[in-house]
């Protein structure tokens, strides 16, 4: 069984409506705010997605180690998606290029966990 077919558990959606509407906010602060295609409930489903598949498959993370990484990065991936993609935030393509981009940065900040 890979990683990506490791059944995940239930995540209580409410939770995730309330932190992805913060998320949506802080995101508008910045002045990147997200297309109507894609929302900040699935920003972080996909990074805590991405941070569960590889907690489960890998060793566990030594509390002396443990490193908390924030979400700030997602505005530099948002612009910079924007600025890659003819049309920005509005390229149809926006919303599922955003996702791929978070899950990669949240597979990768995860991974410094485990050194």
């Amino acid at each position: 069984m890979t990683h990506s077919e490791l059944p995940l558990p239930e995540l209580p959606e409410d939770r995730f409506r309330a932190s992805g509407a913060e998320l949506e906010a802080a995101l508008r602060a910045a002045g990147t705010p997200l297309p109507q295609e894609i929302t900040g409930a699935q920003l972080l489903r996909a990074v805590l997605e991405e941070a569960l598949r590889h907690l489960i498959t890998t060793r566990p993370v030594d509390p002396a180690q443990h490193k908390h990484f924030g979400l700030a990065p997602i505005v530099g991936l948002v612009r910079a998606l924007q600025a890659e993609l003819p049309g920005g935030a509005s390229n149809p393509a926006f919303a599922n290029e955003l996702l791929v981009k978070v899950r990669t940065w949240a597979r990768t900040q995860v991974q410094t966990l485990n050194k």
